[in-house]
């Protein structure tokens, strides 16, 4: 009996030793890559150019921010397959704290935050458009996260664009 147990427990251990050198294997495939980006400022928006090439499998991007005193000048929107999505205090890690208050409405106040879900292929150039209905001089940085799935679980990146209006 003893010997039955203790081979079960060995079993077990394997798996999950095996298992945890799986999600290593995978967190490499994307440790330190980074996307190569563009930004070009057309006629009615902003296009942006995303690139992920060093990697085997496909990353997804999640959340996008953009500053929204210059946002809210462009009036700027959501690219296909995100949706405006405010801060809530769900969103933190103690929501019935005056902290947690604090941030969400500063957070709100200083950022436009969409989320939503685009998948980013290995080595495929995908672009995200963001309409923009005034083409105002000024310069910002729109922040992009970006997630890739290993086993259960799962590694969170970020990455910046800049963006550069020369002439109104």
């Amino acid at each position: 009996m003893l010997r039955t147990i203790l081979a079960a427990v060995g079993v077990l251990l394997l798996i999950f030793v095996a298992y945890a050198a799986w999600v290593i294997i995978g967190a490499s495939d994307s440790t330190g890559v980074r996307p190569a980006v563009t930004s070009e400022i057309l006629s009615g928006r902003i296009r942006v150019t995303v690139t992920l090439s060093g990697v085997e499998s496909e990353h997804e991007i999640t959340e996008i921010i953009f500053p929204r005193e210059f946002g809210d000048k462009l009036e700027i929107t959501a690219p296909m397959g995100f949706r405006l999505t405010p801060y809530k205090l769900e969103d933190t890690s103690e929501p019935n704290s005056a902290e947690a208050s604090e941030w969400v409405a500063s957070a709100n106040r200083r950022d436009i935050r969409w989320t939503g879900s685009v998948t980013l292929p290995p080595d495929v150039p995908v672009v995200l458009e963001f309409p923009i209905r005034y083409r105002i001089k000024g310069k910002s940085t729109l922040r992009f996260q970006y997630e890739h799935t290993i086993g259960v679980s799962g590694q969170i990146a970020f990455f910046n664009v800049p963006v550069e209006i020369t002439e109104d």
